[in-house]
């Protein structure tokens, strides 16, 4: 059973960032539009499981993917 749970592959999702926009500004978004995040390349984001923080760390580039580097475990207060 244990060596199971080892095995067991879970989702993780990457928050970058959340932002309120209203649906006037969003309905003006065309194909190519940049969606402005108002952070800097070396802020934080957080890996979650199940809406459940796991990780903290910054996004960054490994060969031709897009990656998140780990920091140390999330807050779960968050």
């Amino acid at each position: 059973m244990a060596e199971k749970l080892w095995t067991t592959e879970v989702d993780l999702v990457t928050l970058i960032k959340e932002t309120e926009i209203s649906l006037s500004e969003m309905s003006k978004w065309k194909k190519g539009y940049f969606l402005p995040l108002n952070m800097s390349p070396e802020d934080d984001v957080t890996v979650f499981c199940h809406e459940i923080p796991l990780f903290k760390g910054t996004m960054g580039r490994k060969a031709n993917s897009v990656v998140v580097k780990v920091k140390g475990k999330a807050d779960k207060d968050e």
